[in-house]
């Protein structure tokens, strides 16, 4: 193709086709409103009525914000989050009105500066389904209580939104392990009415009416396995949800895979970091940069894919980040050395 120009032609109309070439032979799988890197999709600010079509197979997070999308999209993201296992879902500022429940799903929202409708339902969202496990940053607005107005979701109560339905999130089943006198849970999280009442084999395990109402296990044995039930009893209606206990022995303290600590890069260029771990319970993991947590460390160069992995961009010098895996057993850290190179 290029053999083809003539010689003659300015240096403007050169600069022209080469930019069109190289447009010609970009990433054909990004929607044309996006960007694509690295597996973030980045679609901000393209006044985007409904979700793009050809979002990447290897997409972890993918940017809505800043757009026109609409609670009509709800299925269409919830569908991309199942297939393609986001891990991420940016919709700051868009004109969604609901927030559903994301069940089992893995993905994490934000969603703040949108003008959500406070129901009943939203009690019932777990912190978890929040990125950075934040809901502090999400407001709502409701109709049933005209004394309050907007009110973040954290603030949320059944007596400030006049509920009568019974609001509760529990697990359908969890894997615990046989680990001494460490305490585990099985989590449990309700409305401000009503009262809980957890019972295995028919033995009533526990009574609360707050609304952190997890049954806290100790000294597991293979009796504690099998079937919960858990009954919440609210002043106009009960109801009976159902938890599936299975028991592990085998524990073991956190690992790190330390086979790919140090990384190069050229200068300005963009790394990313896995922290692959192992360990019963499975561990958390928390990346540390100049000792500090990357969530709360404001640095736009350090991107957070997921909870084992950030991307980190523009580096220009060397680096050190540590990653450090916690269970009930212990904590262990390894440094990802990043170095820079010139080519």
């Amino acid at each position: 193709m290029l053999n083809q120009i003539p010689s003659k032609l300015s240096s403007t109309t050169l600069l022209i086709l080469l930019t069109l070439l190289q447009t010609s032979f970009s990433d054909s799988s990004c929607p044309s409103s996006c960007t694509c890197q690295l597996g973030i999709v980045n679609c901000t600010l393209q006044s985007l009525t409904d979700v793009p079509s050809g979002i990447p197979r290897n997409t972890t997070t993918l940017d809505l914000s800043h757009n026109r999308l609409r609670d009509s999209s709800w299925t269409k993201l919830m569908t991309l989050a199942s297939d393609l296992r986001l891990k991420q879902l940016i919709l700051t500022d868009n004109i969604f009105s609901t927030v559903p429940h994301t069940g089992r799903l893995s993905v994490q929202l934000e969603i703040s500066d949108n003008p959500i409708h406070c129901d009943c339902d939203v009690l019932a969202l777990p912190p978890s389904q929040f990125l950075n496990n934040d809901i502090s940053k999400v407001s709502c607005s409701t109709t049933s209580n005209p004394d309050v107005g907007n009110v973040k979701l954290s603030y949320l109560t059944a007596k400030i939104l006049q509920c009568d339905e019974i609001q509760l999130s529990v697990p359908a089943e969890i894997t615990l392990y046989k680990i001494g006198s460490y305490e585990q849970v099985i989590p449990c999280h309700k409305s401000e009415q009503g009262t809980v009442f957890w019972r295995h084999r028919g033995v009533l395990k526990y009574k609360t009416s707050e609304q952190d109402c997890s049954l806290v296990m100790r000294r597991m044995t293979s009796k504690d396995e099998g079937l919960y039930i858990l009954t919440y009893e609210a002043p106009r209606e009960n109801r009976t949800f159902y938890i599936r206990v299975s028991l592990k022995k085998e524990s073991s303290k956190p690992e790190i895979d330390d086979s790919n600590t140090l990384l190069e890069v050229q200068r300005k260029g963009t790394v990313k970091l896995t922290c692959k771990t192992s360990g019963a319970p499975p561990p958390t993991v928390e990346w540390l940069y100049n000792n500090n947590s990357v969530h709360f460390y404001r640095d736009d160069h350090i991107v957070i894919v997921d909870e084992k992995t950030i991307i980190v961009t523009d580096v220009t010098d060397e680096q050190v980040y540590t990653c450090r895996a916690t269970n009930v057993l212990g904590v262990t850290e390894t440094k990802f050395v990043v170095k820079t190179i010139d080519r």
